[in-house]
Parts: structure tokens; sequence; C-alpha cells
């Protein structure tokens, strides 16, 4: 399906970020990108455990 052009609220992936941005890289400094990658890996991991 061909979306609009800036159509965020139709992307079903920007919720998700916006999720991921506000819950683990929003006003955090890590002091490494492994320790990014583990957060991020913490949170895909929650979310897959909460049904749709």
């Amino acid at each position: 399906m061909l979306l609009p052009p800036y159509s965020l609220e139709l992307n079903i992936i920007e919720g998700l970020y916006g999720g991921l941005k506000s819950s683990v890289i929003n006003n955090v400094f890590y002091p490494s990108l492994v320790r990014v990658k583990i957060e991020v890996q913490k949170f895909i991991r929650t979310i897959n455990m909460v049904p749709t």
C-alpha cells in the first residue's frame, strides 16, 4: 500500500520507534554502543512477550 509522504500516523513502525525512543533512548547516556544494543534488545524482548 502506498502511503502519502509524511504520514507518520499511518506508518505502524513509527509507533514502535516512538515507544523505543521514549523508554530506552530519551534522556539517557550510555557509555558504549554495546550498552545501547543491550537495552534495545531488552525492549524488543519485553514487547514480544506482550500479546497484541
